[in-house]
């Protein structure tokens, strides 16, 4: 599948792609100091961490998993989507270059532009690519999964130590993630397209076997709002966090043909076929409802928080934040007061219905005190470039701010 070809297939076409981010951000509000990162330690930190290693990375059509290797200031790798190369120079802590494909390895379809930005820790990385050299940018984002990238430390490193205490799981029951077969919020009530009915034979008054698709559509749900949840249908949990529109609605297709299978016998061919299929003369099928998300599923999929990169205040637009992400792990490094005033955060992010939280601990220290706490992000589906902090300190102290994307 070509680029182009993901565009068109995962994403509502009405949508700008290359700002589509959902962004989220970290921050530590006191009462007595006016919060200012002072982010040069990134750029005399970025000279001794390596682009080599191995990348989840997603972009504005989908998600590959790439490889680079680092020689000096020349980086030259390869991903998985449609046998893909990269190669570029590095200026500072920036990458510029270009990106290549099967077939051609040509512009404008199958090459292009790209310009990453590497985060202070080293551990991801923030960007943009585009077809040929004048088209329009569309985002590109990577976090290190393995290799020498690993190793990569950033002015975190100077910082005070967290608490030892354990990220918070992101598991959500599911309900509070669905609304079984119908739209809305999140809601226990039965629905009306919950179950659907079928016969065995052409006779209105032949033996009819009532389906329920509602743990199926709870799960497709789930895997729009990227949750993580407990799979009732197949056992165990799933997290949709990494998942694309297509994989959530290809299992929605399984898990439905798999209830059909559960409720009508196989001795009920015509009825377990039409279940399975698009409903016969009377009903609606597992198939007729996979055709139905597939035409219209992008107006209600949510995106993936993209988190690594610089964030603002939006009281106070000189003071910026670095974060890095690494699939639900959140990490943050700050600095106020010229320097004097350190802090460090990492929690987890949680998928709900409407919204994102991120929660988790966080430390700072003067030079002298550390001061240890909790902080949780919020952030609104329908406002992805906008985040909601609240954090409450040891002794009780508790702050919030606004942070927005540079």
């Amino acid at each position: 599948m070509s680029r182009a070809e993901a565009l068109n297939s995962e994403h509502d076409p009405t949508d700008n792609l290359a700002v589509k981010r959902i962004v989220l951000g970290l921050v530590v509000c006191f009462a007595a100091l006016s919060v200012a990162v002072v982010p040069a330690a990134s750029s005399a930190r970025s000279s001794a961490n390596t682009w080599s290693g191995t990348w989840d990375t997603t972009w504005s059509g989908g998600s590959t998993t790439m490889t680079l290797t680092q020689s000096g200031s020349s980086v030259i790798g390869t991903y998985t989507w449609d046998s893909g190369k990269i190669q570029g120079m590095l200026s500072g802590n920036v990458l510029t270059g270009t990106w290549t494909e099967a077939p051609t390895r040509q512009a404008p379809h199958d090459a292009g532009d790209i310009e990453f930005t590497l985060s202070a820790d080293g551990k991801s990385w923030t960007g943009k690519w585009r077809y040929g050299s004048s088209g329009d940018w569309s985002f590109w984002n990577g976090a290190c999964s393995a290799g020498e990238c690993t190793k990569n430390v950033g002015p975190e490193a100077s910082y005070p130590s967290l608490p030892n205490t354990p990220l918070p799981d992101a598991l959500v029951p599911i309900e509070s993630v669905s609304n079984g077969c119908g739209g809305g919020d999140a809601s226990s009530d039965p629905r009306y397209g919950d179950t659907s009915t079928y016969l065995n034979s052409n006779n209105p008054l032949g033996k009819r076997y009532t389906v329920s698709f509602r743990e199926a559509c709870n799960l497709h749900d789930a895997g729009y709002s990227g949750a993580k949840v407990r799979d009732i249908i197949n056992g165990g949990i799933i997290d949709y966090l990494g998942w694309t529109q297509k994989q959530v609605d290809d299992k929605f297709l399984a898990d439905m043909r798999k209830l059909c299978e559960k409720a009508i016998p196989a001795s009920a061919p015509v009825a377990l076929a039409d279940c399975k299929g698009r409903g016969g003369k009377t009903s609606f099928g597992a198939e007729t409802r996979y055709n139905f998300v597939r035409r219209w599923g992008s107006h209600f999929w949510k995106h993936r928080p993209q988190l690594s990169g610089r964030w603002l205040d939006k009281a106070d637009t000189s003071a910026s934040w670095v974060l890095g992400q690494q699939k639900r792990t959140i990490t943050a490094a700050w600095s106020s007061n010229n320097g004097h005033l350190k802090g460090r955060f990492r929690g987890t992010l949680i998928s709900r219905d409407n919204d994102s939280i991120i929660q988790g601990t966080m430390a700072t220290s003067d030079g002298s005190t550390t001061l240890t706490g909790t902080m949780t992000f919020t952030i609104q589906a329908d406002k992805l470039d906008q985040l909601s902090m609240a954090s409450t300190q040891s002794h009780g102290a508790t702050g919030s701010a606004t942070l927005v994307r540079p």
